[in-house]
Formats: C-alpha cells, structure tokens, sequence
C-alpha cells in the first residue's frame, strides 16, 4: 500500500513538473520611486499578485536565470492620486519585446500577459517541415524533328568516336555500332534515363546493330538490371 501510494505522489508530481514546463517561467523585478509611504513597497509583489489571478499560463520564478521571461516595472507614486507605470518585457536572451505605459499596474499586468503569451507560443509551436518541391516533369516532345535531333546527336558522337552511325526509321532508333555486343546493349536499357528519353522522344523501338550478326532490340521495359551507362 505504502509504495502503491509512493508511486501515485511521485506520478502526480511528474505530472505538474511537465504541466509547470508547457507554460512560460516569468521573473518579476520592480524599481519604484516617489514621495508617499506606498512608493517604497516592492511592486514587484503587487505584480505577482495580479499576475497570478489575471495570468494563469505563465509560471512565476524568483530565478531569473532560469527565466523565459522578465518584466520590469518603474513604478512613480506621487501624492494620493499621482500615479505612472511603466513595464518592460524582455526575453531570455534580453531582446525586448514591448514597453507598456499604464496608469495602473493591474491593466500592464493585463496587456503584458497578452504579450508573453502570444511570444511563447510563437516560440514553442512546432514549424511545418518544408516540403521539397515536386521535381518537375520534363514534358514528352515526341515530334519528328526531336526525333531526328536526338538521332542526329548520337549520330555525332559516334562518328566522332569512329564508332558508328545512328538514324532514325519512322519511330524506331537504330544505332549501328562496333560495340554492339550483349553487355553495351544491357547497359544501355538498363539505363533508365536513356530509356525515358527515348520514350520521351516518341521512338518504340530501339534498334542497336553492329550490321553483322549481332542485332539486339528493345520495345518493351528495361529487362536488364542498370548497369553503367553507355551514354550517346
């Protein structure tokens, strides 16, 4: 019984310890100056008190280190009716946020309440994760002429190569080449980019021959595992 009763107090104490840590911690500090016996109380008390009744979601602490916040009033009282405020709040990093002049300490304390907890909120709501942009898609350009270019490009670099040539047959490439052999025509269908582009381009099929007896052709999807390309 005594440690079910143990674990029911240390339970509820973990429980405040987390609700006291989802509000924000506030330091008070006063400076009051003036000519009546009121001018010398410590209005730092009086804050506390309008604060607790007018300000349930802020924590006070009379550590400013470990303060998210501190308010700080000038507080003026002369004779019986003369009176001036003004509250300061900071941060804990000492940027300040407002400065609040009021007549009366009860309404700054209002007003200052406002402002902490629309910062801390500010500070404490979770930031949507930045979404990458779609990658844009490259738009099919499958007219004869992008045929012919892309044929024409290849054949370039064949020639340049001493390779080979290429041309285009209504909607089938064909690429004749010295390296036509099994492995270069895997890599080349393996090559997704390759195939996409030739997709892209409107061909159907790809022819790719060395004019004697080897002659690989590809109309369906990629059959080989990619491998590393044989770039045109």
């Amino acid at each position: 019984m005594k440690h079910n009763r143990c674990n029911l107090i240390c339970l509820l104490l973990l429980v405040g310890v987390a609700v006291a840590q989802d509000k924000p911690r506030v330091y008070l500090q006063a400076v009051s100056q003036g000519n009546t016996w009121n001018a010398f109380r410590d209005q730092s008390i009086e804050m506390a008190k309008d604060f607790e009744k007018d300000c349930p979601g802020v924590t006070l602490t009379i550590a400013q280190q470990k303060a998210d916040y501190t308010v700080i009033l000038s507080h003026i009282e002369v004779g019986w009716f003369a009176r001036d405020n003004q509250i300061e709040i900071a941060n804990k990093y000492g940027d300040v946020l407002s400065a609040v002049d009021k007549s009366g300490i009860k309404g700054g304390v209002k007003d200052v309440c406002q402002i902490i907890l629309a910062d801390w909120q500010r500070q404490t709501t979770p930031k949507p994760e930045a979404r990458a942009a779609p990658p844009e898609s490259v738009a099919p350009d499958n007219s004869v002429g992008a045929r012919q270019r892309f044929a024409e490009a290849a054949d370039k670099k064949l020639k340049g190569e001493s390779a080979g040539f290429a041309e285009v047959v209504s909607t089938t490439l064909v690429v004749h080449s010295i390296y036509a052999d099994k492995d270069h025509y895997d890599a080349l269908i393996g090559d997704h980019g390759f195939t996409a582009e030739l997709r892209r381009r409107g061909f159907t099929q790809f022819v790719y021959t060395d004019d004697g007896h080897k002659t690989f052709t590809w109309n369906t999807e990629p059959r080989a595992e990619p491998k590393a390309p044989f770039p045109f």
